[in-house]
């Protein structure tokens, strides 16, 4: 079962032969004011995070998708080769659920995290590069804000 907008309160867990088990969780419903939660029994669970992005302070920065999420380079001819997590601004790289329209995973969150680390450290050495051949540094890498209108929108994944 999926629960959708659901927070997990508690981990109820037991432990058997030095094995400690997860026997439940107690949620609760994120979307009202109710303050009641459920218990329910589970010996697993597998966690949903960035159901919605936490995007809105990038909106006069960054280009955004109309549902929030950061909208990556990747295919734009001007992009340095390679560099799958390149945003808008130059020098920005993006990953994780503020990316991710599929899986939306913590695992493939950190995995696109590792990717970002090694497209900006290669970014980085290419700045460097061309600073030293041309004896010039590039102005234009500064992150200036942007005056962009981006709606955001909020919507259900169950």
């Amino acid at each position: 079962d999926i629960f959708t907008p659901y927070a997990v309160i508690e981990w109820k867990t037991s432990s058997e032969k030095k094995t400690l088990r997860l026997t439940g969780v107690v949620i609760q419903n994120t979307d009202n004011n109710n303050e009641e939660q459920d218990f329910l029994a589970c010996d697993g669970a597998f966690l949903m995070i960035g159901a919605t992005p936490n995007t809105a302070w990038l909106l006069d920065t960054l280009d955004l998708h109309d549902d929030g999420l950061i909208r990556l380079n990747s295919d734009n001819e001007t992009n340095n080769v390679g560099m799958k997590t390149l945003t808008s601004v130059p020098g920005v790289f993006a990953a994780g659920e503020v990316i991710d329209t599929q899986y939306r995973q913590a695992i493939t969150a950190a995995a696109a995290g590792a990717q970002a680390a090694l497209d900006a450290e290669r970014w980085l050495r290419q700045q460097q590069q061309q600073e030293t051949t041309t004896g010039k540094k590039d102005d234009n890498l500064m992150m200036k804000p942007q005056t962009k209108k981006h709606q955001t929108v909020d919507r259900d994944i169950s």
